[in-house]
């Protein structure tokens, strides 16, 4: 098994169905699995470095040149299914909370119908012991009333049935829309889109070493947080803005305050004031 089937492998977690858990499994593989590329390219760069001024053998340089391109392909990988990973983890957590929401709101309803009727025939008792008071004072017992039988209080207000008519009317509506936007088609999270491989076979470039002429400076990207984001530096290259944009290390992009919790957890991103 490649390693980018064993990182899908654990989306779906225990269950045949793609889980929160599962995805934040897989995203963890992929952020050791990067950490075990960039690792292993530092050390090639290295002992390059060394082949270099130690009259190293062509075959020898053209071996890390070839497994430093093999690497890279890793991390393209690695970048083309985090990225599918981010939005599925989002899709997963929205659905979540969905759900969540429809069964606390499911026992709404029951209750809040138990409640109408409970105070309906509280005010049917209620009528009726004020009927027995009333036919008392027809019968001319005014005194004996006021001094053997004392008014109940009316703390729900049981004599207005025209506020639980309004109650119960609201109640129903909410239930009506409910059940409206449940019967439309369920939200299923999109698959997670493998990479494609090059038609044809990539050819080994040049692996930049510490001998080579740097390139000319690029000027830094910085981008300022808006609502719900936050300003962070990215640690990674290759990572593409929410706003669209293509980074480098050292940039200051803007993010989801959610989704730079995620990449700072993988190692791609760190918040701006952690440097400052």
């Amino acid at each position: 098994m490649g390693i980018i089937s064993d990182v899908l492998s654990r989306v779906s977690g225990r269950g045949d169905e793609d889980s929160v858990e599962g995805v934040q499994a897989a995203l963890e593989r992929v952020k050791v699995e990067r950490e075990n590329a960039n690792n292993a390219i530092r050390t090639g760069y290295q002992r390059r470095a060394e082949l270099l001024v130690k009259d190293g053998t062509d075959k020898q340089i053209l071996a890390i040149d070839v497994e430093h391109d093999r690497l890279g392909l890793v991390l393209e990988r690695l970048e083309a299914v985090e990225e599918s990973l981010f939005g599925r983890l989002q899709t997963l957590r929205s659905q979540r909370r969905l759900d969540e929401w429809a069964t606390r709101a499911a026992k709404f309803t029951p209750a809040a119908r138990g409640y109408i009727a409970a105070v309906r025939e509280a005010g049917k008792k209620l009528a009726a012991l004020v009927a027995i008071a009333d036919s008392a004072r027809s019968a001319g017992f005014e005194a004996e009333v006021l001094a053997g039988m004392p008014f109940p209080p009316n703390l729900l207000n049981l004599a207005d049935t025209e506020l639980i008519d309004q109650f119960e009317g609201a109640v129903e509506r909410v239930r009506d829309l409910a059940a409206a936007r449940s019967a439309g088609p369920a939200r299923v999270a999109a698959p997670i889109a493998l990479p494609v491989p090059p038609k044809a076979p990539r050819k080994a470039e040049p692996i930049a070493s510490p001998l080579d002429k740097p390139a000319a400076p690029r000027k830094a990207l910085t981008e300022t947080a808006g609502p719900g984001e936050i300003a962070v530096r990215v640690l990674r290259p290759g990572l593409e803005s929410p706003s669209g944009k293509q980074t480098a290390v050292g940039d200051i992009i803007a993010m989801p305050a959610e989704m730079a919790a995620i990449a700072a957890a993988n190692g791609a991103v760190e918040p701006q004031e952690a440097r400052q």
